[in-house]
């Protein structure tokens, strides 16, 4: 006749520590022993298992707090499965199988991935992947969810991403005849705050996008705020101490034609 008797253990094992004259010194498991009991004697039925029981997963990740619309977000992972408290001077995270150490990690905008380390990234506490990497076409403030999993549990991490929309400009130019000043006018403003809907299964993500960020000269941009496409002398000269990074320059084309013309703004 087989008897099972389950239990469920309340703390992991990480911390313990004993001897054992075959097999020296055990940290961070539990020896099992089954015990037969009777009015007269009690008996160790075997010398026992010994049997690791993992820690919670800690879920611990460094999220940017903004980036640009297809910019790539990249997330740190300081996540750990091991044990924190061993007595074990030499301690390094082993029962990689038992504990069966996985990420997963929600977007939030409705694109999500798993992640498994491998053996070594599990040993070592080291989870570089490029699984961590993230790229918004689309600006808004992105609510993501990463997850750290193992055999036992699941720890959660939230936290936000803001994506800030480009600067919305525009510009406006008349038709000159050949070797004439052509002067061109362009207004830029930060765009304004607005929502949208991602449809995605089972619900629809509803996403706040932030107003842009003032388009201000910085050292970032080499002070500059515009950048015109046409080239100083090869489509022409820049002239009346404009140049290709003015708000409003004055350009005379070295050909007659149709020209297309771009214009950047950065904040």
């Amino acid at each position: 006749m087989k008897i099972v008797f389950p239990y469920v253990y309340d703390n992991s094992s990480c911390g313990c520590y004993f001897y054992d004259d075959a097999i020296g010194d055990v940290y961070d498991k539990y020896r099992i022993i089954p015990i037969f009991q009777s009015y007269c004697d009690t008996i160790p039925m075997t010398l026992g298992l010994v049997e690791y029981i993992p820690p919670n997963p800690t879920a611990s990740f460094s999220v940017p707090d903004s980036t640009c619309p297809g910019s790539s977000a990249v997330i740190t992972n300081n996540s750990d499965f091991g044990c924190q408290n061993s007595l074990n001077p030499n301690y390094q995270p082993d029962n990689y199988n038992t504990v069966s150490p996985t990420f997963y990690y929600d977007w939030g905008d409705c694109n999500s991935s798993t992640y498994t380390p491998t053996p070594s990234q599990y040993q070592s506490n080291n989870f570089i992947s490029a699984s961590n990497t993230h790229t918004y076409n689309n600006p808004g403030i992105y609510h993501v969810e990463l997850s750290a999993i193992n055999s036992c549990d699941t720890a959660t991490f939230n936290d936000s991403i803001t994506i800030f929309p480009k600067p919305e400009v525009f510009f406006s130019a008349d038709s000159v005849c050949l070797d004439q000043i052509t002067p061109f006018t362009s207004i830029a403003n930060a765009a304004s705050a607005t929502q949208y809907t991602i449809p995605c299964s089972p619900n629809d993500i509803y996403i706040d996008v932030p107003a842009g960020i003032s388009i201000t000269p910085s050292a970032l941009n080499n002070y500059a705020t515009h950048q015109w496409s046409m080239i100083d002398g090869q489509d022409g000269i820049y002239v009346d101490n404009t140049s290709d990074t003015s708000v409003n320059p004055h350009f005379i084309f070295a050909n007659c034609g149709e020209h297309i013309v771009s214009v950047d703004s950065y904040r």
